[in-house]
């Protein structure tokens, strides 16, 4: 080969070398049979559809128009009961990891809606905390079509990060969609 072909060559040759490589660590820090979801410092299973947040925080200026955020209201195990698991997303981590700023969908606010916030669960498990933004299923009627989100600020039991993972619970499938959200993520 020529010249400019033969550059190439070595161009392409190289980055399946490259690409090798960058395969070989990923699967080298891997357990077998583990996702990338799965944090290597910590074996407390989570429960299915859940997701490890990877504790990066929001730095976008979305959440301004939101005013400053409230302090969350936690509901205890009994009163989650019947409760739906709504969508949030992290805000921000104060520097000892123990307080959370989060934006979570809180129903279809104002008068007239028929799901209204009712408070956050934290549940604390060995290597993970599981943070659930709850509200209230409301009698079946004629409801608004206004997406209602809360800021919040919720202290965690543990500081998260290292070993302890904070976890996204499985979400209400009628507010699973991931445009409720898309403006903070």
């Amino acid at each position: 080969m020529v010249g400019r072909n033969r550059a190439l060559m070595r161009i392409e040759s190289g980055l399946v070398g490259l690409a090798a490589v960058v395969a070989m660590t990923a699967c080298s820090t891997m357990a077998v049979g583990s996702s990338p979801s799965d944090s290597p410092a910590s074996s407390a299973p989570i429960p299915h559809g859940s997701i490890v947040d990877d504790l990066t925080p929001l730095h976008g200026a979305s959440v301004q128009w939101l005013g400053p955020p409230t302090k969350a209201v936690i509901v205890s195990q009994a009163a989650a009961s019947g409760l739906l698991s709504m969508p949030w997303v992290l805000v921000s981590l104060s520097a000892d990891h123990r307080l959370a700023e989060i934006v979570a969908v809180g129903g279809n606010g104002g008068n007239g809606g028929c799901v209204s916030p009712a408070g956050v669960r934290i549940e604390r498990r060995s290597g993970a905390v599981t943070l659930t933004a709850l509200s209230r299923q409301g009698p079946d009627q004629a409801c608004t079509a206004m997406l209602a989100l809360q800021h919040l600020t919720v202290e965690l039991p543990v500081a998260v990060g290292g070993g302890v993972r904070l976890i996204h619970p499985p979400t209400d499938p009628d507010w699973s969609n991931p445009a409720f959200l898309a403006g903070f993520t």
